[in-house]
């Protein structure tokens, strides 16, 4: 990739995925993770899927990645109007990601902390969103979203390491049950649901 190249949405994810967990191991939290395909996140509304792992309890939460782009003279993300609507019914499940480097080589290391999170209800629904609009979204950093996972006010909980092994199975090969049965979201939501 060129250093002029604009990064693609994969990057971000992966570069996220390997810093969200990271941070919760040295911790010394278990964690596991699965980067979404493309069929999975037309379910899940999530780039990203973890379960952290503290004793008993199991806190299963979701990322959506928005890629930044610099098309104007600042810096901005692009919503689906389908996706929000849906993702605003698991607010207390998936987050939004809002990277601010457009170049992501720059950042790579740090890039968790160069990522505003913020719940999908908390966000008016625009096409293009700026760092203004997340800034009114009551957009938090990192720490504040992870403190949120490990109090259990973020994310599902579970309780049992056989649910945690179920999630990953059904999160590679069902991602309708993982999302509709696994973690009782509403079915209503989604159409293939049977």
């Amino acid at each position: 990739m060129s250093k002029n190249s604009c990064t693609s949405e994969n990057n971000y994810d992966a570069a996220l995925d390997d810093q969200i967990k990271e941070y919760f191991r040295k911790r010394g939290y278990r964690i596991e993770s699965e980067l979404t395909s493309s069929g999975s996140e037309s379910v899940s509304k999530s780039d990203i899927v973890a379960a952290v792992q503290n004793g008993n309890q199991i806190k299963v939460f979701g990322i959506q990645v928005k890629r930044p782009s610099n098309k104007t003279t600042r810096i901005t993300y692009t919503l689906d109007n389908n996706q929000h609507n849906i993702m605003v019914s698991f607010t207390d499940f998936i987050a939004y990601a809002f990277p601010d480097c457009v170049y992501l080589k720059t950042k790579m290391n740090t890039i968790l902390y160069h990522t505003k999170f913020s719940i999908p209800s908390k966000i008016s629904f625009k096409k293009t969103i700026s760092n203004d609009d997340i800034s009114k979204s009551f957009a938090s950093n990192w720490g504040y979203l992870a403190d949120k996972v490990i109090e259990c006010t973020f994310g599902k909980i579970l309780s049992s390491v056989k649910e945690l092994n179920q999630i990953f199975s059904d999160m590679r090969t069902n991602p309708v049950r993982l999302f509709f049965v696994d973690l009782g979201l509403p079915n209503h939501l989604d159409h293939r649901y049977k």
